[in-house]
């Protein structure tokens, strides 16, 4: 728009999106420069839009400097911004007063204890949670003939040290092809043959063959429970000081409140009662992905496809999260465009393909017997839709459809399969959406910057929720899905404990709430292993911990509403505990555990789904949604100089 008239007073100008404007037009006076409103392109993890993290500048290409200040924009970006924005953060710290936090801060202030001391010293406080919840029962304690995942992961160990790779996956077991089948993805068998080396060694008569089965002394357990611990705090402790100290995961929070979330992440009950209780090896997987996340956020989209990769090639539920990764590896080739970003879709692309065959190569001969066995060992499809009782859409509506009276295995894996890919759909079309109009629309009449592959795309911020709904999709529709399962969709949610604090408390109450519900979810599976007095006390430590108080929600509507979940779920525990179910209806409890999960669950992932198409609106604006706009022409000027 040119400025008006021709007298001798300045001129008032504002640039427009067609192109570059002579400034002197009709005009003896430089013109008055407007400034022109810049849409918040949510450059943070946060689902609070007040919340940007000012450590980044990868979204300055989409706030380009204005003409007068062209040299100090970037400064204003880290300084002007981050400062008030630390301050803020600062006083709101000060302000939240948990026992996790005073603890916290009597070592840092009273003690004077240094940052890495407090961290390592927080680090002894988890492992001895965990262990002392390792105290308890564990999967298939006494329960024999066949015990249960405590005995399978023991076997698995047994078996990769006995046998060579060839019969890893093609018989069930020393001497007998009906124990325990290996059934997770090779990672998990490289990493039991580890183990076992180290038992054999430590333990031998409890890895010597068939004669070792069903072995439950307390040597065994003690080794066993220190197998999880030495496998966390590799591949998940680490990772999650690293998530939290990045900036990414709590913003310009204080060291104090970093710390802190670092303890609220790995004292949350769900996993801990789960590895460490029920005994499994998830945290390596939650890790791994949280990892990939990290390098991804770092420009490191090749390392962070390494560790995507390691998390699929551990365990099979992996697959949950790659909806969301794929559609932002993409989506980041998309955006970048060009000869770079179809270099950067083949590199990733013969990456991901370089690690699964490695991991795969000793169990391709002979090609291809041996390869379809173990596929079919990782997806077993003829088990039925789902074992057990568990929190999602089949179990849920079998209480009246009984699927299982009206398809066989293979068709309803077909028809899970269709609902998992509605369910996902739009998790990717939003990625994807996203990345090209943001690659589309022009963001001044300066010429834009090229984008680098090793620059952070716009679409950064929807990653950690893209990985709920792709992942609570999943648990809610897919076929053969365990209750351990929701620890999958759970780690998004772990992501934003950092939350407490920000805006108006809806997001971090609506988080805990959340992580009760699906601790409570698996309560049926943690009753049957004897870990009812871990999960009742240390479900309860945990909130009291956080400082979480239903009671105190802000929101009158989330607090009512929180009101009327946990009266249900004390009531369940109640009635569970001292009235028997009836003949007639011998699963009432865990039904009924059922019903409520499940609805908490779909609600959680419909909200995240409207919050990721919000956030992804306010990236590319309402006024982009009716037509493509092509890239402004002082860029196609700048690539015409080139």
């Amino acid at each position: 728009m040119q400025g008006q008239g021709t007298s001798a007073s300045p001129t008032l100008s504002r640039s427009s999106p067609g192109g570059a404007r002579d400034l002197y037009s009709h005009s003896s006076s430089p013109p008055i420069l407007a400034p022109i409103p810049q849409r918040n392109p949510y450059p943070s993890f946060s689902l609070n839009p007040s919340s940007p993290n000012p450590t980044s500048n990868s979204n300055l290409h989409l706030q380009p400097p204005n003409p007068a200040t062209t040299t100090t924009s970037a400064s204003l970006s880290s300084s002007s911004i981050a400062k008030p924005r630390r301050s803020q953060h600062r006083r709101i710290d000060e302000a939240i007063d948990t026992p996790l936090r005073r603890l916290v801060r009597y070592l840092s202030v009273d003690l004077g204890a240094p940052s890495w001391a407090i961290v390592v010293l927080s680090l002894g406080m988890v492992g001895l949670v965990k262990w002392l919840v390792g105290l308890g029962g564990y999967s298939g304690q006494g329960a024999s003939p066949r015990f249960g995942d405590f005995e399978a992961q023991r076997f698995w160990m047994d078996l990769t040290i006995n046998e060579p790779f060839s019969r890893w996956y093609t018989v069930g077991g020393v001497d007998d092809g009906d124990w325990w089948r290996l059934d997770y993805p090779p990672l998990t068998a490289y990493i039991s043959w580890v183990f076992g080396k180290i038992g054999h060694y430590l333990l031998p008569q409890h890895f010597a063959g068939k004669t070792s089965r069903g072995a439950e002394s307390a040597a065994l357990k003690t080794y066993m429970r220190w197998t999880v611990l030495a496998l966390e705090s590799i591949s998940w402790w680490p990772v999650v000081v690293v998530w939290c100290w990045s900036g990414w995961g709590v913003g310009t929070r204080s060291k104090r409140t970093r710390i802190v979330t670092v303890l609220s992440i790995l004292l949350q009950p769900s996993l801990i009662l789960i590895d460490n209780g029920h005994f499994q090896y998830n945290s390596f997987p939650l890790g791994m992905t949280l990892l990939s996340v990290y390098l991804f956020q770092q420009g490191n989209d090749l390392l962070g496809a390494v560790a995507f990769s390691a998390s699929l090639l551990f365990k099979q539920m992996g697959l949950y999260w790659s909806p969301a990764v794929f559609g932002y590896l993409l989506g980041k080739c998309i955006w970048v465009g060009g000869d770079e970003g179809l270099t950067l879709f083949i590199k990733i692309g013969a990456t991901t393909a370089t690690t699964f065959l490695l991991a795969f190569a000793p169990f391709l001969r002979p090609f291809p017997q041996t390869l379809l066995i173990l596929l079919e060992r990782i997806f077993p499809l003829q088990r039925g839709i789902f074992e057990d009782k568990v929190a999602n859409f089949w179990c849920a509506s079998n209480v009246v459809l009984k699927w299982k009276n009206w398809f066989a295995a293979g068709s309803m894996a077909k028809l899970a399969t269709l609902a998992t890919l509605v369910g996902i759909a739009p998790t990717l079309g939003i990625l994807l959406w996203t990345s090209y109009r943001l690659r589309c629309r022009p963001s001044s009449t300066a010429p834009t910057p090229p984008q680098s592959p090793s620059m952070l795309p716009p679409t950064a911020p929807l990653l950690p929720l893209a990985l709920f709904t792709s992942s609570m999709a999943f648990f809610l529709f897919s076929f053969q899905v365990h209750e351990k399962s929701v620890l999958v969709p759970l780690l998004s949610v772990l992501m934003l404990l950092g939350e407490k604090g920000e805006g108006d408390g809806i997001i971090w109450d609506g988080i805990v709430g959340l992580l009760n519900v699906a601790t409570f979810s698996m309560y049926p599976l943690l009753k049957r292993d004897d870990q009812t007095l871990q999960y009742i006390v240390w479900t309860l430590g945990w909130n009291y911990l956080v400082g979480y108080n239903p009671v105190k929600v802000v929101d009158l509507k989330m607090r009512w509403f929180g009101y009327a979940v946990y009266a249900f779920i004390v009531s369940h525990h109640l009635m569970e505990a001292f009235v028997p179910p009836s003949s007639r209806y011998p699963d009432i409890y865990p039904v009924t555990n059922v019903l409520l999960s499940f609805s908490i669950f779909s609600l959680a992932w419909l909200v995240a789904s409207w919050k990721l198409l919000e956030m992804a609106v306010s990236m590319v604006g309402l006024g982009d949604l009716g037509s493509e706009r092509p890239v402004s022409s002082s860029a196609n000027v700048a690539k015409k100089d080139k």
